[in-house]
């Protein structure tokens, strides 16, 4: 499959309305957590990090227009009247709302008409985003577009995501140190062809399933994310030890740390002193649905700002069903 390029890129989240904004925040290592207005049985406060502008109790699915419509401006910018004609490829958590619900609410925020014909959407977790960009490329090699949008939301900022999750014992607390603090984000990817004038170009793209998964009692052997980060390397052309610096959705919990830290074993094939783990929900949080797609935004503009170790970025992302995606992405020259 042939090269494709990121020409435009968005992103919105606590520590910014913007891509630019946000990505700064994070290299100075800054977050927005802050306890959440909302109580557990047990009292115990729910820390998390939510957008400022959205009001307190705002409904999940408001939530998610709200920051994908943010998303999309910061990437289209004054170009955004120009999305009715591009194909929109959605990453989402929620499978209730239909196709034309969604145009219509995304519509109604953003101004301009959405078509469901032309709309793609895909339900999902962490990783689903970037299997979105496989998708985007594909559509491109059929010469059906010259350009598409890939948009991924989600907010975790909802009493009943949060009631789940703290069942699960999956929350962050006094009580349970290994856990997740919730967060809300939206990232969004303009694909087009191979050009010079780009954030950066996407080289491979991997995605498998990965066995162990914290509701069962397989053993982690991180198969699923070394086997994805094989198949974007293969595509790329490239060997693990090429690469400069690897991208993580980890959050708090040691299950997906341990996988990362069990991957490079797995796909390198020889020594390198250093390949530098970037795991930026540390500062945005637990982003669900949102998380790939968010760190893949943030090495593009590593790589444009000239911060990124180098060239080269593995980006990989887990979703809680086993789903495991990775993306090779490369500077512009």
């Amino acid at each position: 499959m042939s090269t494709v390029s990121v020409t435009a890129l968005g992103m919105a989240c606590p520590l910014g309305l913007s891509a630019l904004a946000a990505c700064a925040a994070i290299r100075g290592n800054l977050n927005h957590r802050e306890e959440l207005p909302y109580s557990l049985a047990d009292d115990d406060p729910v820390i998390g990090a939510a957008l400022p502008l959205i009001p307190p109790h705002t409904p999940r699915r408001a939530r998610w227009i709200a920051l994908a419509a943010a998303a999309l401006r910061d990437t289209l910018k004054d170009q955004l009247a120009a999305l009715p004609g591009l194909p929109l490829l959605i990453a989402r958590p929620d499978p209730r709302c239909t196709s034309q619900e969604l145009c219509a609410l995304l519509s109604a925020e953003l101004g301009v008409p959405l078509s469901p014909a032309r709309v793609g959407i895909v339900i999902g977790g962490s990783s689903v985003g970037l299997r979105l960009v496989a998708r985007a490329r594909e559509l491109l090699a059929e010469g059906g577009a010259q350009a598409c949008v890939v948009l991924a939301a989600d907010s975790l900022i909802e009493a009943s995501t949060l009631h789940t999750l703290h069942r699960a014992r999956r929350l962050a607390s006094n009580q349970n140190p290994d856990g997740l603090h919730p967060g809300e984000a939206a990232a969004c990817l303009l694909i087009q062809p191979h050009t010079r004038r780009a954030w950066g170009h996407v080289l491979g793209v991997g995605a498998s399933q990965e066995p162990a998964r914290l509701d069962n009692d397989a053993p982690l052997r991180a198969e699923g994310l070394a086997q994805a980060s094989l198949a974007a390397l293969r595509e790329a052309g490239l060997a693990a030890h090429q690469l400069d610096f690897r991208v993580s959705d980890g959050t708090g919990e040691s299950f997906y740390f341990k996988e990362q830290s069990l991957l490079p074993a797995r796909i390198l094939r020889q020594r390198v002193e250093q390949l530098e783990l970037w795991t930026p929900a540390l500062q945005l949080c637990h982003v669900g649905a949102a998380a790939g797609l968010c760190d893949a935004v943030i090495a593009l503009v590593a790589f444009a700002k000239r911060y990124a170790p180098g060239p080269r970025a593995l980006v990989c992302a887990g979703a809680d069903d086993g789903d495991r995606a990775a993306l090779v992405l490369e500077a512009a020259s």
